[in-house]
């Protein structure tokens, strides 16, 4: 599988799976086209659409559980967010950013940031 395909997998996999409560649904890694791999990012989507607000409620005082090589680490689902999760997205998501735009697809800094929010507060 090209490097590129097995990348975007790994980014989209950070939304799958883990969720305050257990596992959520697991995706075979055999999409081979970017077609695919879009349907494989709305299955996603829908599934984190459908999770009821009060079912991650509270979820920032659960503990969560991260298996490591060193073995399991423990800490506070807030914790998991803002030193694991997060960071480990936005890593994966800007490597494959990067590494697309190395092999010439044609991305700029709005492809990575998308589309800005539009509010009524003036800046500051």
């Amino acid at each position: 599988m090209p490097w590129d395909e097995a990348l975007i997998q790994a980014v989209i996999r950070h939304n799958e799976g883990k969720t305050p409560e257990g596992e959520g649904p697991k995706f075979e890694d055999n999409e081979t086209s970017v077609a695919e791999l879009k349907q494989r990012i709305a299955k996603t989507i829908d599934y984190a659409r459908s999770v009821p607000a009060a079912q991650i409620d509270g979820s920032d005082a659960k503990t969560i559980s991260v298996p490591r090589r060193s073995g399991p680490v423990s800490m506070s689902g807030e914790d998991y967010l803002r030193f694991f999760a997060l960071p480990n997205f936005f890593f994966h998501v800007s490597t494959t950013y990067a590494l697309l735009r190395h092999n010439g697809v044609p991305l700029g800094k709005m492809d990575y940031l998308g589309e800005m929010p539009k509010g009524d507060t003036p800046a500051a």
